[in-house]
């Protein structure tokens, strides 16, 4: 799953949503601002080519937020639940 990045409406502080497509127009109209609670706007970033891993919080691997902070780090998840994401093959 991909991160997606948006950015404040009001103050253009930036959140970062980690979710499936499926699930990204119910969570672009969800998601608030967590300095504000004003709406965000979905913006596309430039990445440069082998800088595609960002640290981030994944919800997905037993429901509970982990911060994932590296590409290792990353994968260690994957085989700890026993997972395999396209992104690290």
């Amino acid at each position: 799953m991909p991160l997606y990045d948006f950015e404040c409406t009001a103050c253009g502080k930036e959140v970062e949503i980690f979710c499936c497509i499926n699930d990204l127009e119910q969570r672009k109209m969800d998601t608030r601002c967590p300095s504000c609670q004003c709406t965000v706007k979905q913006v596309i970033k430039a990445v440069r080519p082998g800088d595609w891993f960002r640290e981030h919080v994944n919800y997905d691997f037993d429901g509970t937020p982990i911060q994932v902070t590296s590409k290792r780090h990353y994968r260690e998840l994957c085989r700890k639940f026993n997972v395999q994401a396209r992104a690290l093959m």
